[in-house]
């Protein structure tokens, strides 16, 4: 992923009471990894993201309302990422 690149996800059931998101990534990339549920609405996370040559893991707190719904995430910044997966608790 790189500068204004979005990468979608369908779909989850939450139940409300999901409170950190994390990813591990690597690359060059410098920024913030934004975590979406809807694309026109504010962000459900922001996550500080660094360069890293190994795969790291990066967690921002998160809040979801319950229900079944998609989740996407942005990047704004520099670099490249390689996006290798989440987690949510």
């Amino acid at each position: 992923m790189k500068d204004g690149a979005w990468c979608g996800f369908k779909y989850f059931a939450f139940d409300g009471s999901e409170s950190e998101i994390t990813v591990t990534v690597r690359g060059s990339a410098m920024g913030m990894l934004k975590v979406y549920n809807e694309r026109e609405q504010a962000p459900v996370a922001e996550i500080r993201v660094t360069a890293s040559q190994d795969y790291t893991a990066f967690s921002s707190t998160f809040s979801v309302s319950a229900g079944t719904q998609p989740l996407f995430f942005v990047f704004e910044g520099s670099g490249a990422m390689d996006f290798a997966c989440f987690e949510i608790v």
